[in-house]
């Protein structure tokens, strides 16, 4: 009996492997801060990012469980509503806004 040949002449080839995707960064914030001190935890981590040459950065998504001062969990209401979901878009500088 004969063989069976691979009619392209070559090796035959295999997929592809897809590009690795890459890792996002995560970034943690621990205790039960006020806004304030969340506040300021968050430009530490601005500044953190500025120091490793971070400019740019997309799908960001912040979660967090807004708490009591003793540390139970509530919903914020808005209208009557409980609000899940703030979006905010990117803030145009003034010369976006001018064509500059």
């Amino acid at each position: 009996m004969g063989k069976i040949r691979n009619t392209s002449g070559g090796r035959s080839k295999r997929p592809r492997k897809a590009p690795a995707k890459a890792k996002g960064l995560r970034i943690q914030l621990k205790g039960t801060p006020t806004l304030p001190e969340l506040r300021g935890m968050v430009v530490d981590v601005l500044h953190r990012l500025d120091d490793l040459g971070i400019t740019h950065a997309r799908g960001i998504n912040l979660y967090l469980t807004p708490v009591t001062p003793d540390g139970t969990p509530v919903t914020p209401v808005a209208n009557g509503q409980p609000v899940t979901l703030i979006v905010i878009d990117r803030y145009r500088s003034a010369a976006d806004e001018h064509g500059l």
